[in-house]
Formats: C-alpha cells, sequence, structure tokens
C-alpha cells in the first residue's frame, strides 16, 4: 500500500488489504510488472481495484494520480 502522510493514497484501500485484480488483470497470476503496468494511467482515469479484505472481497474504484 502506498502512503502519504500516513495515510493510504487511494481513498477506500486499508493497510492489510490484498490486491486480487486491477480492471482485468488478475494480480493474484499475472507477472508484477503487469500488474503495475495495470495501475499506470493518465492522471484522472479511473481503474477498479477488487481487493481481499479481512477474508471479504471489497471493490474500489480509484483514479489514477502521480505520486511525488
Amino acid at each position: 500500500i502506498v502512503t502519504r502522510g500516513g495515510q493510504p493514497a487511494v481513498p477506500g484501500v486499508e493497510v492489510g488489504d490484498k490486491l486480487l485484480a486491477v480492471d482485468r488483470v488478475d494480480a493474484t497470476k499475472a507477472p508484477m510488472g503487469s500488474v503495475i503496468d495495470a495501475l499506470r494511467g493518465r492522471p484522472g482515469a479511473l481503474r477498479t481495484l477488487r481487493l481481499e479484505r479481512a477474508g471479504r472481497i471489497v471493490v474500489v474504484r480509484a483514479t489514477v494520480t502521480r505520486l511525488p
């Protein structure tokens, strides 16, 4: 999890969440480079993140931003 000021950089994502998928890319099976590429994009673009949190599936819509 990328943090800013001690808080997750993506609203709705929590420390301990496990990334399962980015849009249609299965993060549990894809190479790390493919997952990173799926997270990239133009600032303002949306990504759908499928996460596992405490045994439950959570879906978060995340906006692509540039990190410092």
